[in-house]
């Protein structure tokens, strides 16, 4: 059954009766049924503790813990604030603070990053096993603009910035993407963090699609690159860092079957001739797509072609139908992008003047220059701040 949407960024898994989620950190296999009952219990849980719109930080690794708990927060009606695991407490400390978290889920490997004076969960202990045991809870049906996570850039200067997303934006961007990759069952591995809008996002369409999917809490080259092998893997997403990595692992690539993979999309940096020609070396059978997208202006922006036109190797693809594209401080086919969707944030969390700054009308400037060839496609080409 495919995916429908309910209005609720939770019910992701809601309506699927087949697929798997396989998780590496604890060693269990979820069918998406079962995944459903657990996020379902979970928002009953947390619909009889805290109220409506309250914000729930989730730091944690990859894995069905940090994935369950966001889908039951959503589902209560409450913000998911995932959270940088990496980051030192003082920043981790700043991000509850700044979201005003009334709680925060984690692994316990990640407590001592954790201010003293809020209220934690371990997902290792048996309160959490207990409440995704629960009595299910009917979801959340938000209205229109009502906040569903709250994701914190990375930010290459000052503290992380807080990037509010809502229901309908994030459901539009998802159900545009779907319907854009087709129906082919595939089967994936998660291993970008899921703390961020890449990870997390391929997490939610893998879901949605009821793939199979295996999570991993870290990236391991070549524990990654035996997992395709065994399992047959198809179709692949990461950053350029992963696939250089696995490159040197020439020795164990020789060894194993890697042909079942068919797709890989690379994003979080730009392109090259030299990345596809290293990634079509591990994986002789993967078609190559270059992925675009950031944090505050949705995860779906550029895809196909509509006339079915060739996309063009190291291109970000052409706009999806109701992405509003404007290039500034340019030529008629180059410049400054930027982008209106649903998806696109409204403000910044606490930072009016950044939002005055980078949004006008609904109109978000990512800060990135491209430029436009003759079929339309786009090319990121670098950031105007370089």
């Amino acid at each position: 059954m495919r995916f429908r949407s309910t209005g609720n960024l939770g019910d992701v898994v809601a309506t699927l009766e087949s697929g798997s989620y396989t998780d590496r950190l604890s060693k269990r296999r979820w069918s998406l049924p079962e995944m459903d009952a657990a996020a379902a219990a979970l928002a009953g849980w947390f619909g009889e503790r805290y109220d409506q719109g309250d914000r729930i930080g989730i730091l944690g690794l990859n894995g069905a813990d940090f994935m369950q708990t966001y889908l039951g927060v959503m589902r209560a009606g409450l913000v998911a604030v995932p959270i940088n695991h990496k980051l030192p407490g003082e920043t981790v400390a700043y991000i509850l603070a700044d979201s005003q978290c009334r709680a925060v889920f984690h692994h316990r490997e990640f407590q001592s990053l954790l201010p003293s004076e809020l209220s934690a969960f371990a997902f290792e202990d048996n309160a959490f096993s207990e409440a995704r045991k629960g009595e299910a809870a009917a979801s959340v049906h938000p209205d229109k603009g009502v906040v569903a996570e709250i994701l914190y850039t990375s930010g290459s200067t000052g503290r992380p910035k807080g990037v509010p997303l809502d229901h309908h934006g994030q459901l539009w961007a998802l159900e545009l993407f779907l319907d854009a990759i087709g129906d082919v069952p595939q089967k994936t591995i998660i291993v970008a963090p899921t703390y961020h809008m890449n990870g997390l996002f391929f997490t939610t369409v893998a879901l949605a699609k009821g793939w199979h999917t295996w999570s991993m809490p870290r990236f391991e080259a070549r524990v990654f690159l035996s997992l395709v092998d065994e399992e047959r893997i198809s179709m692949l997403s990461g950053i350029p860092t992963m696939f250089a990595m696995m490159s040197r692992e020439r020795d164990l690539i020789e060894t194993l079957d890697l042909t079942s993979v068919t797709s890989v999309a690379i994003g979080s940096a730009p392109l090259t001739d030299a990345l596809v020609e290293t990634v079509q070396f591990i994986f002789p059978n993967a078609a190559v797509t270059n992925s675009y997208g950031t944090t505050e202006s949705g995860p779906a922006m550029f895809g196909p072609h509509p006339d079915g036109l060739s996309r063009p190797v190291t291109a970000i693809g052409y706009p999806y139908p109701g992405v509003e594209l404007r290039l500034e401080d340019g030529g008629p086919d180059w410049g400054r992008l930027l982008t209106r969707t649903p998806a696109t944030l409204s403000n910044y969390l606490n930072l009016p003047e950044v939002t005055a700054k980078k949004i006008t009308d609904g109109w978000y400037d990512t800060g990135d220059i491209v430029r436009r060839d003759s079929e339309g496609f786009y090319h990121f080409v670098g950031r105007a701040d370089d």
